[in-house]
């Protein structure tokens, strides 16, 4: 009797041994993936660590050849220097496509748009948009601006671009937004009309005014006249000025002052003599 209640402790002991083995490694094995999932949360900042350094250190990752296309204004060598290449040693992960190109921008003012790729493992191509020169504005001082009527960089006097300015847009670039461009490239407009119907023949525009009320007056180069235009019919008002200075050149007559900014006829025209004798009509 005894021996048999004995053995159903050990029994039962052994049971309860078993069973509890079979919960740790049941608990174990629940536990595996996190577990896992943990060790690798935990190797990865390590791993990317001593991958960066081998990026950074390797000279497999030594740029061989950096591709500028689009570029006629800026040079290759400005490109490299706005991007921080800076010879056949430099790793190709210290450029930063975005950062490149935000600095090709910022740094070379002829580019309109840059776009930067990075090639593993040692290449990098550029690829600009450059602007198209429009002419010259006075805004605080000579600016060059682009044939959307953008300024854009100062004029610098080797650049030697001899041609009419555009004047009336305030001292200050900052803060310049779409309806100034739009006036500014209307006034480009006119100064490529001038010489398309073939007022510059008579006398060369030295000036395109800007009014926001008044709308655009001319100053021409050699006899300093002002010339009123107003604003629409651009090129007609125009070519009644080619003929208007055909008809001074006929009479030997000097005038400081043509009205072509009349809005309803351009048949005849206001203007007024050097000698003073008031204004007559062409």
């Amino acid at each position: 009797m005894f021996s048999r209640k004995v053995n159903r402790v050990k029994r039962s002991r052994a049971k309860a041994f078993v069973e509890g083995v079979g919960g740790f490694f049941g608990a174990v094995r629940r536990a595996a993936p996190w577990v896992l999932l943990l060790a690798v949360i935990v190797s990865l900042p390590v791993a990317a660590v001593y991958g960066w350094r081998y990026g950074v250190q390797s000279s497999n990752f030594h740029i061989r050849a950096v591709n500028v296309e689009g570029n006629a204004r800026v040079s290759d060598e400005e490109i490299h220097a706005a991007i921080g290449y800076e010879g056949p040693g430099t790793n190709i992960f210290t450029i930063d496509p975005d950062e490149a190109a935000s600095a090709i921008k910022a740094q070379l003012p002829w580019v309109k748009k840059a776009v930067v790729d990075r090639t593993l493992p040692d290449r990098i191509d550029v690829t600009i948009e450059e602007r198209t020169f429009g002419g010259i504005a006075l805004i605080g001082s000579l600016m060059l601006v682009d044939v959307q009527g953008v300024p854009f960089k100062p004029l610098e006097h080797e650049q030697g671009m001899d041609m009419a300015v555009v004047t009336g847009m305030g001292d200050a670039v900052e803060g310049m937004g779409p309806e100034a461009h739009d006036r500014i490239k209307e006034a480009l407009k006119i100064i490529e009309l001038y010489d398309k119907v073939g007022v510059s023949a008579h006398d060369r525009l030295a000036e395109v005014h800007i009014d926001p009320v008044a709308g655009y007056s001319l100053i021409t180069e050699q006899q300093g006249v002002r010339v009123l235009i107003g604003e629409g019919n651009l090129e007609r008002r125009l070519e009644r000025l080619r003929e208007v200075f055909v008809e001074l050149e006929r009479r030997e007559m000097e005038v400081s002052l043509v009205r072509l900014d009349n809005e309803w006829s351009l048949e005849r025209v206001a203007v007024l003599p050097i000698e003073g004798g008031g204004s007559k009509e062409r």
